[in-house]
């Protein structure tokens, strides 16, 4: 008998697969032979893993391909698989165009809000979706952020050497920011 010297590391549906194949050996043991005739396989191998005949033959066919000769490799149903976000990945033009729009509101020294942006850069043809996404790209951009629990949108800019402070309502709650010009 082969030894295996790599250790395998099965997951707990394989490990219960296992005990369910020993505790059929153990009773074909106790019966002194076969408890079904060795020529029914599907059927044996249903009885000792304690699934259906339709899963069996599935399975096999499955990794047998449908001449019986060819190995594939098996799938995992349901396996998780990544959720595209069309609304809130947004490539590099874009999230600048939603930056300088947003820049937009300060040289007119407008108050930028989540309303406000969100129903001007709908008209802009920028951005389609709703406030709860528009908060989650302006996180992701690097505007928006949460200071002494208020909920701000800042705004780095380049090119003064200057510091200015500027108003910022949120749902209509008004508080003040402070946006850096850095140096070049």
């Amino acid at each position: 008998m082969p030894k295996h010297t790599k250790e395998t590391v099965l997951g707990s549906q394989a490990r219960e697969l296992v005990v369910r194949l020993r505790d059929y050996f153990k009773r074909e043991q106790q019966n002194n032979g076969p408890l079904l005739p060795i020529s029914r396989v599907v059927e044996r191998v249903a009885e000792a893993l304690d699934i259906g005949r339709n899963t069996v033959s599935r399975i096999t066919r499955e990794k047998m391909g449908p001449d019986g000769m060819s190995e594939n490799k098996l799938s995992t149903p349901n396996k998780k698989r990544t959720k595209v976000k069309p609304i809130t990945d947004l490539d590099g033009f874009a999230q600048v165009a939603i930056r300088n729009h947003i820049y937009g509101y300060y040289r007119r020294k407008e108050v930028p809000t989540l309303l406000k942006l969100k129903k001007s850069l709908k008209e802009a043809d920028l951005f389609k979706g709703g406030i709860t996404s528009l908060r989650q790209v302006l996180k992701d951009i690097g505007v928006y952020k949460k200071v002494n629990k208020r909920k701000i949108i800042s705004v780095t800019d380049t090119g003064s050497k200057r510091h200015s402070t500027s108003p910022l309502v949120i749902y209509d709650i008004p508080v003040t920011i402070k946006i850096e010009k850095e140096t070049t």
